[in-house]
């Protein structure tokens, strides 16, 4: 992850810079609600539930790997309640379903 100010950063710092992002501090009094880089690969064990970052409390991830046979996610801002919609799509990865935290599995199809 660059050290630039975020406006000296080029389009593919901001696309790109994964790890960089999610093991670091982000801005001061915000929470960056993000996707782009699914959660069974920050959660390290092929949990595909959303990602909170407890560590510096300002990240969460809503990417749960849908198009790899995660789950489609939604959190709802105002109660942060989540939900989820398995997903049809066969994959390679281990991801687990199963680990979802119920009530908030449903097995309709994304």
């Amino acid at each position: 992850m660059s050290n630039l100010q975020i406006k000296y950063q080029i389009p593919d710092d901001l696309l790109w810079s994964r790890s960089e992002f999610y093991k670091h501090a982000a801005l001061p009094r915000h929470i960056c609600i993000f996707g782009h880089t699914p959660t069974p690969g920050i959660h390290n064990n092929g949990n595909c539930s959303i990602w909170v970052d407890v560590r510096h409390n300002d990240k969460t991830n809503i990417d749960c790997g849908c198009v790899h046979g995660g789950a489609l996610a939604a959190l709802r801002l105002d109660d942060g309640e989540t939900f989820y919609v398995r997903s049809k799509q066969s994959s390679q990865k281990k991801y687990s379903i199963s680990a979802l935290p119920p009530p908030y599995t449903y097995s309709a199809f994304c």
